[in-house]
């Protein structure tokens, strides 16, 4: 027996050989679950690539067996996805789905070749009864009523609407499982039972990020307008919206990246620091270089990286996921330092047009850092993280022409003086 500590999608990814039978028991406690402690956290193991990299990685006769409480009729609808994505003709002879009401759990079993009736209505029963007298086989069966069985004769539109919960398949895109609950079941009558689960179908964590948005701009907004109380004058409205785009801008790209790196990296407790020290380190670079370079270049050089990283993150993780640790933390570092670089200079370039009114520059951007990071996610959750990055692209590129406004009225003092625009000395801040 040799033990390995690794995320299971990246050791399958670059394990030579196949592997007779693949494992997933769910070790998430019944307590964890009801509390929606996991509702807003990323699970690359259930999306509809991941059934794809495991499939792969099955011998001939191999098994995949996923074990939950809850994550079933959307794993169901991920397996379907993957397996017509993957080209075979009758995707439901290739899994059986069995239920163990007295455990608590739903069982899906998945053979890379299509399971034996024995197997299916034999084997594997006599298997689960000894664990739970009470289970029973969920599909293949003849008179589809149960709701996993009516996926698969049906696929998961068909019974979106009388769903309790979110069934749609989880993705790499929006990999959110856990993440079950839907704004049609925001309705009086199930509140008391649906806010202690948020597996009931409640939105209880869209409801937590909406509130954080609200509170943000809320709050947040007015204080930021204290200046202009009394027609006293106060830093201008293209310069309060662009140290708005400029922070919204940079936490959609920094809690996306941070996201999708833990899917290449494999490991969130790592990911997490490196992403965030790398990027932090680079931005501090390109605030300390500000003054170089012409006035498009930060703004365009982002959006661009952030189109290329939209159309080929995928093939890097394809192709360089299954590659060492240490590899793949070399590579992330390489993919962050540019656009990390570039996105530390808006802040202190826009320092010269408003001159004294920096420190109202700051309180605004950092206010709309606090919005972004929660707007990245309720945008992740609702469309997934390739629209968080078009939002993010946007946003640049919205700032762009918000600076062009800046540079042209030159800069504005503490008092509505107008200035020539000056170099930026001291001022080493960043987004």
């Amino acid at each position: 027996v040799e033990v390995r500590s690794e995320d299971a999608r990246v050791y399958a990814r670059r394990h030579i050989g196949a592997f007779d039978l693949i494992l997933s028991r769910s070790a998430n406690t019944f307590a964890a679950l009801s509390s929606g402690a996991f509702a807003l956290a990323e699970n690359y193991l259930f999306t509809v690539e991941a059934m794809q990299d495991f499939y792969r990685a099955l011998t001939e006769d191999g098994i995949l067996l996923v074990e939950h409480q809850v994550y079933v009729p959307r794993l169901t609808s991920a397996v379907l996805e993957a397996l017509r994505a993957l080209g075979l003709a009758e995707p439901e002879r290739h899994f059986a789905v069995y239920d163990l009401p007295m455990m608590r759990r739903q069982v899906l079993v998945l053979g890379r070749r299509p399971l034996e009736p024995a197997l299916v209505t034999e084997t594997l029963p006599a298997v689960f009864a000894a664990a739970d007298a009470k289970s029973r086989i969920l599909h293949p069966v003849r008179q589809p009523t149960h709701l996993i069985s009516r996926i698969v004769a049906d696929g998961w539109q068909a019974h979106w609407s009388t769903a309790a919960v979110d069934i749609s398949p989880p993705t790499d895109d929006r990999p959110f499982v856990a993440q079950m609950g839907r704004w049609d079941r925001l309705d009086q009558g199930r509140q008391r039972q649906a806010l202690a689960f948020e597996f009931a179908g409640f939105p209880l964590a869209r409801l937590m990020v909406l509130a954080v948005l609200v509170v943000v701009a809320v709050v947040g907004v007015p204080l930021l307008l204290l200046p202009r109380r009394g027609g006293r004058a106060s830093m201008p409205g293209v310069a309060w919206l662009y140290f708005a785009a400029i922070g919204v801008g940079y936490m959609l790209l920094e809690v996306v990246w941070i996201q999708q790196y833990s899917l290449f990296l494999g490991n969130s407790a790592y990911t997490f620091p490196l992403v965030l020290l790398v990027l932090l380190l680079s931005s501090g670079a390109g605030s300390f270089y500000s003054r170089r370079g012409g006035r498009r270049l930060p703004f365009l050089f982002v959006a661009a990286w952030t189109v290329a990283h939209l159309l080929f993150f995928p093939q890097v993780v394809a192709i360089c996921g299954g590659l060492d640790w240490g590899l793949r933390v070399a590579i992330g570092c390489v993919l962050i330092v540019p656009p990390g670089f570039f996105m530390g200079m808006p802040f202190p370039r826009a320092a010269r047009y408003v001159g004294e009114w920096i420190d109202w520059g700051f309180a605004v951007n950092g206010v709309a850092s606090v919005f972004g990071a929660a707007l990245a996610v309720f945008i992740a959750i609702h469309l997934g993280f390739v629209a968080a990055l078009w939002a993010a692209v946007c946003c640049y590129l919205g700032a762009l022409a918000l600076m062009g406004r800046m540079a042209g009225h030159g800069s504005t003092s503490r008092y509505g003086a107008a200035t020539n625009p000056a170099p930026v000395g001291e001022c080493r801040g960043f987004s």
